[in-house]
Protein backbone atom coordinates (compact mmCIF):
# COMPACT_ATOMS: atom_id res chain seq x y z
CA UNK A 1 0.00 0.00 0.00
CA UNK A 2 1.32 3.73 -0.74
CA UNK A 3 -0.11 6.72 0.91
CA UNK A 4 -0.23 9.81 -0.98
CA UNK A 5 0.12 12.86 1.05
CA UNK A 6 -0.94 16.79 -0.33
CA UNK A 7 1.51 19.07 1.59
CA UNK A 8 4.98 19.24 0.57
CA UNK A 9 7.03 16.83 -1.90
CA UNK A 10 9.23 14.20 -0.29
CA UNK A 11 9.41 10.67 -0.74
CA UNK A 12 11.11 7.93 1.99
CA UNK A 13 10.08 4.49 3.34
CA UNK A 14 8.89 5.92 6.90
CA UNK A 15 7.20 9.38 6.44
CA UNK A 16 6.35 11.81 9.64
CA UNK A 17 3.64 13.42 8.35
CA UNK A 18 1.41 16.01 10.59
CA UNK A 19 2.25 13.71 13.44
CA UNK A 20 1.21 10.73 12.01
CA UNK A 21 3.77 7.57 11.40
CA UNK A 22 3.28 5.65 8.43
CA UNK A 23 4.58 3.29 6.50
CA UNK A 24 5.61 3.43 2.66
CA UNK A 25 4.64 6.90 1.96
CA UNK A 26 5.17 9.26 -0.42
CA UNK A 27 4.33 13.31 0.34
CA UNK A 28 3.73 14.69 -3.23
CA UNK A 29 1.93 18.22 -3.93
CA UNK A 30 -1.39 18.17 -6.22
CA UNK A 31 0.52 19.48 -8.36
CA UNK A 32 3.03 17.33 -8.68
CA UNK A 33 0.91 14.69 -8.88
CA UNK A 34 -0.83 15.72 -12.10
CA UNK A 35 3.04 14.32 -13.40
CA UNK A 36 4.09 12.63 -11.58
CA UNK A 37 1.59 9.45 -12.03
CA UNK A 38 1.31 10.41 -15.68
CA UNK A 39 2.54 7.19 -17.72
CA UNK A 40 1.79 9.06 -20.92
CA UNK A 41 5.12 11.51 -19.91
CA UNK A 42 8.79 11.02 -19.98
CA UNK A 43 9.98 8.19 -17.35
CA UNK A 44 11.96 11.05 -15.77
CA UNK A 45 9.25 12.94 -14.73
CA UNK A 46 7.37 10.09 -12.85
CA UNK A 47 7.11 8.35 -9.99
CA UNK A 48 8.18 4.58 -10.39
CA UNK A 49 5.92 3.68 -7.64
CA UNK A 50 3.08 4.68 -9.76
CA UNK A 51 3.31 2.83 -12.43
CA UNK A 52 1.35 -0.54 -11.28
CA UNK A 53 -2.38 1.42 -11.51
CA UNK A 54 -3.83 -1.64 -9.36
CA UNK A 55 -1.84 -0.95 -6.25
CA UNK A 56 -3.32 0.42 -3.44
CA UNK A 57 -3.51 3.67 -2.53
CA UNK A 58 -5.02 6.40 0.26
CA UNK A 59 -4.79 9.84 -0.40
CA UNK A 60 -4.62 12.17 2.64
CA UNK A 61 -4.03 15.62 3.69
CA UNK A 62 -4.68 17.79 6.61
CA UNK A 63 -8.47 18.85 5.86
CA UNK A 64 -9.35 15.58 3.16
CA UNK A 65 -10.56 18.12 0.03
CA UNK A 66 -7.33 17.71 -1.60
CA UNK A 67 -7.05 13.68 -1.12
CA UNK A 68 -10.51 14.08 -2.36
CA UNK A 69 -9.19 15.78 -5.16
CA UNK A 70 -6.39 13.94 -5.57
CA UNK A 71 -8.02 10.45 -5.42
CA UNK A 72 -10.40 11.46 -8.18
CA UNK A 73 -7.52 12.53 -10.58
CA UNK A 74 -5.63 9.58 -9.98
CA UNK A 75 -9.30 7.38 -10.53
CA UNK A 76 -9.77 9.27 -13.94
CA UNK A 77 -6.03 8.33 -14.91
CA UNK A 78 -6.53 4.67 -14.45
CA UNK A 79 -5.59 3.90 -11.16
CA UNK A 80 -8.21 1.18 -9.87
CA UNK A 81 -7.16 0.95 -6.09
CA UNK A 82 -7.88 4.33 -5.06
CA UNK A 83 -9.17 5.40 -1.46
CA UNK A 84 -9.40 9.03 0.21
CA UNK A 85 -9.03 9.63 4.24
CA UNK A 86 -12.26 11.49 4.83
CA UNK A 87 -11.98 14.40 7.18
CA UNK A 88 -7.93 14.02 6.48
CA UNK A 89 -5.06 13.86 9.39
CA UNK A 90 -7.19 16.15 11.40
CA UNK A 91 -10.53 14.09 11.53
CA UNK A 92 -7.56 10.91 11.95
CA UNK A 93 -6.51 12.39 15.22
CA UNK A 94 -9.95 14.06 16.71
CA UNK A 95 -11.09 10.25 16.28
CA UNK A 96 -8.15 9.30 18.74
CA UNK A 97 -6.55 6.68 15.95
CA UNK A 98 -2.76 5.89 16.71
CA UNK A 99 -0.12 8.59 15.06
CA UNK A 100 2.75 5.98 15.20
Amino acid sequence: MIGIFNHRVTSMPRLAFEGLELCEAMNISYGALTYKADNELPPEWREPQLEDRSRPIITACESGELAALAGKLLKDMGFSNVSILEGGTQAWKEAGFPTQ
